[in-house]
């Protein structure tokens, strides 16, 4: 095939007119072989020979090297009991969002703060299925709340004692 050289459609060789414009064309005769692109010589190919097998002994045996530490044979979170479905049943475990949000603004922000950020941890760690990290995260969201609330009844206290003696 050949372009046409008014439309540029392409034609077979031995059209005499234009398929699509109709003008006559002067017919070629085919090409015996494909023109050649550069005057590089054809690279020699030579076969690779296979690599012969190397025989183990028996001190290089996979048997007597250590096991590969990766994290896949690290031992896993303890995870709840599966369901009838054959799925795990997720944990519920309190996160004490709530709780934190309430120290932040109305007792001590330092101590909603750190509640915040536990919280934040344990919900993390439950999305991820560290259960056991999920329940530490858990306690000390608890536990900074609840000084939270400590803090913020002493601070009122003093203020109210503060106030009264003016």
């Amino acid at each position: 095939m050949r372009p046409c050289p008014f439309c540029s459609v392409m034609v077979e060789y031995s059209a005499t007119r234009c398929p699509k414009c109709g003008k006559p064309i002067t017919p070629k005769p085919e090409p015996a072989h494909r023109p050649v692109m550069s005057n590089r010589p054809e690279p020699v190919r030579t076969p690779i020979p296979p690599r012969p097998p190397t025989p183990k002994s028996t001190e290089e045996s996979e048997d007597h090297l250590p096991p590969i530490q990766t994290h896949l044979n690290k031992p896993r979170p303890v995870s709840p009991p599966p369901t009838r479905e054959g799925r795990p049943r997720a944990l519920k475990v309190e996160t004490h969002f709530v709780k934190g949000i309430i120290v932040t603004f109305l007792c001590c922000m330092p101590f909603g703060i750190a509640n915040l950020i536990y919280s934040g941890q344990a919900k993390t760690k439950l999305l991820v299925g560290d259960y056991d990290g999920a329940i530490k995260a858990s306690a000390k969201a608890d536990q900074w709340g609840n000084w939270g609330i400590a803090a913020g009844f002493i601070w009122y206290i003093i203020m109210f004692i503060i106030m009264r003696s003016k």
